[in-house]
Order: C-alpha cells, then structure tokens, then sequence
C-alpha cells in the first residue's frame, strides 16, 4: 500500500519492508547491501504531491545521532522540542533554499527560512 498522502510542502515519513504504511524506518540493505537504514520525503509542489519520492540513505554506522536525529524527524515519532515547542518532524516544512540541478535544503520547521530547527537531541 501506498504511504498516507500529507498536505505538506514537504512531508516525510518512514517506512519499512514489513510496514511501509505505518511510518517505521525501512532497511534497503536486501536491494543496495549496505545495512544503512532510509528513509524517504513525500514532496508537494503547488499543492500537488509528486509522483515520485525522494529517497535517502542514512549513514548511521559513521554518524549514528545524525542519521538518529534524521531519522527520528522524518518519521515524526519523538513528540515536540523541549527548546522550540514544535513537533519534532518535518511534516508542512518547506525548501528555504534550492539550487537546481544540485541540492535542496529545507526542514527548517520552527522559522522556515534555515535559522531555525530542533532536534531530539534537545535543540
């Protein structure tokens, strides 16, 4: 089954093998070998969802409370920030900077515009 459709700019959950429609965090390693968890975002532009979702490789193993950290927002499963008071996930949070054709950044869930942000971990 397809994963739940979210209204957001840009909504991130995570799946696995076994349950890809209940938002856990999925291991590829039986397609690409490496054991490194992934995760993926659902993407909306105009308000339209994409056909497609971008798909990222965690390196847990070198940066294990990065890939953590990571993993933990696009599944949205650790509550809210003690520091920001916001859900701890990047559901509704938007690109604040974009170069085509070489890297997006965005997720910056308490300001939108890269100033901001939060983390399990506390911040």
């Amino acid at each position: 089954a397809p994963p739940p459709s979210t209204p957001a700019a840009a909504a991130a959950a995570a799946a696995t093998a076994a349950d890809a429609d209940k938002g856990a965090t999925r291991s590829r390693s039986d397609v690409f070998k490496t054991g490194n968890p992934y995760v993926f975002l659902e993407i909306e532009v105009d308000g339209r969802r994409c056909r497609e979702r971008l798909e990222i490789e965690l390196f847990a193993q070198q940066v294990p409370r990065t890939a953590e950290n990571f993993r933990a927002l696009c599944a949205g499963d650790k509550g809210v920030g003690r520091q920001t008071g916001c859900p701890l996930d990047y559901t509704g949070a938007g690109f604040h900077r974009i170069i085509p054709g070489f890297m997006a950044q965005g997720g910056d869930f308490e300001r939108g515009d890269g100033t901001g942000g939060g983390s399990i971990y506390g911040g």
